[in-house]
């Protein structure tokens, strides 16, 4: 003779029932996750910044044109920029704009100061290991340079157009 228990008591309908309830939960869980937090990579005005995009090459023309190249270290909370000597630039400060690889917070810009010798010096504080995106621009905005790389690094890197 078969035991007659209610379906309640049994665990399989239980089974059952935990998969499509648990699809369910976890559809909520990623609907909300992904509608929660804001896209820092994002750009918002997609016109705007393709409109900008013809300026920035005109930038890295006018880099190419003058010659603009030369060689960066990063050791020891300092960094060295080093003018090629065929490079054609006579300012005296020169910016560094540093993107990180995914983390727009850990962004920054750091100022590069003409010495006596030709060499561009400033002085940095924190951690910057990582992917980096680099753009180099003089005071008055008339040039552009960018490179890739990643830190820490020994050796000098190359920048140029």
């Amino acid at each position: 003779m078969q035991s007659t228990s209610p379906w309640y008591k049994q665990v399989w309908p239980w089974v059952l029932i935990l998969i499509p309830f648990t699809s369910v939960i976890m559809g909520f869980v990623i609907a909300y996750v992904s509608t929660s937090g804001k896209d820092s990579l994002v750009i918002d005005d997609y016109y705007k910044e393709g409109r900008a995009i013809n300026k920035q090459l005109l930038k890295i023309e006018q880099a190419q044109q003058l010659g603009i190249a030369g060689n960066l270290t990063v050791q020891d909370g300092e960094m060295v920029f080093v003018l090629d000597d065929a490079a054609q630039h006579d300012g005296t400060a020169l910016t560094l704009n540093f993107f990180h690889a995914t983390l727009k917070e850990k962004d920054f810009d750091i100022r590069l100061i003409r010495s006596s010798d030709n060499r561009y010096h400033a002085n940095y504080s924190g951690d910057i290991s990582g992917k980096w995106r680099v753009t180099m621009t003089p005071f008055n905005d008339a040039w552009k340079v960018q490179s890739v790389f990643t830190l820490p690094r020994a050796d000098a890197i190359r920048i140029a157009p």
